[in-house]
């Protein structure tokens, strides 16, 4: 098998104890085969950008984690604000029917009492 920097990388991925994760097809044979790299293996001169492009999407995903996390929480919260506000407004309703309530039995009230007054 030739030496890693003789290899054509096909393609990589970087493993969650920090190795990298290497399909490595050799000039000769064309057939690919796995190789598990740690990350000083790939810091020479040839590999020193494929592993910082490796290094960049791995930051990028766990950024795409954190955003979509906050995105989660921002939904989640603005439904329950919206939630709150909807039963403050029924609240806010119920206390307007019952004022409206409260006068349209006022007069009927005001007559009774002036029937049993006696007047």
């Amino acid at each position: 098998m030739l030496p890693l920097h003789r290899c054509k990388i096909r393609s990589e991925r970087i493993v969650a104890d920090g190795t990298v994760v290497a399909i490595v097809g050799t000039g000769i044979e064309q057939r690919p085969t796995i190789r598990k790299l740690n990350l000083a293996q790939l810091l020479k001169p040839i590999h020193r950008i494929r592993v910082t492009v490796l290094l960049l999407l791995w930051l990028r995903t766990i950024m795409m984690m954190l955003m979509l996390h906050l995105v989660l929480i921002t939904i989640v919260t603005v439904m329950v604000l919206m939630v709150l506000l909807m039963m403050l407004l029924l609240l806010l309703l119920l206390v307007l029917l019952l004022l409206l309530l409260l006068l349209l039995l006022l007069p009927l009230a005001q007559y009774a009492s002036v029937r049993c007054m006696g007047g």
